[in-house]
């Protein structure tokens, strides 16, 4: 079973704005545009607890490059959530914002939480 750490209050990271999808760069959320469309069209796009919930409904038939991305998400929330909440007080916990704190916060991070975020940022292969 999947961590359900995707639901962690402080980073709701659901829908994510990450990297390119490669071997060394996170999976992006397109991956899992084909699974929203199939078993979650009455979601709202802009609910990302919403669209993350029916996923993780559905996980037994979501295709494996959503699996792998909701499997980043939740690594990342779990390396990270620590991070986030010490250094990070007051920013917005869009995925935006907290990328955003991280990445300036970067030298003062958990080594785990480090190096997902720099899977996130890794430039396109």
């Amino acid at each position: 079973m999947r961590v359900a750490l995707i639901m962690a209050p402080v980073l709701s990271m659901g829908f994510a704005l990450f990297s390119v999808s490669g071997s060394a760069a996170a999976p992006t959320r397109s991956s899992c545009d084909y699974d929203v469309k199939r078993h979650c069209p009455n979601t709202s796009a802009a609910n990302r607890l919403e669209v993350t919930a029916c996923l993780k409904a559905h996980e037994p038939v979501l295709t494996p490059a959503c699996l792998q991305y909701l499997d980043f998400t939740a690594a990342f929330t779990k390396a990270c959530n620590n991070d986030f909440k010490t250094h990070c007080q007051g920013t917005k916990t869009d995925p935006a914002g907290i990328v955003g704190c991280l990445k300036q916060k970067k030298q003062m991070l958990s080594l785990d939480c480090k190096k997902l975020l720099e899977r996130i940022l890794a430039p396109p292969p």
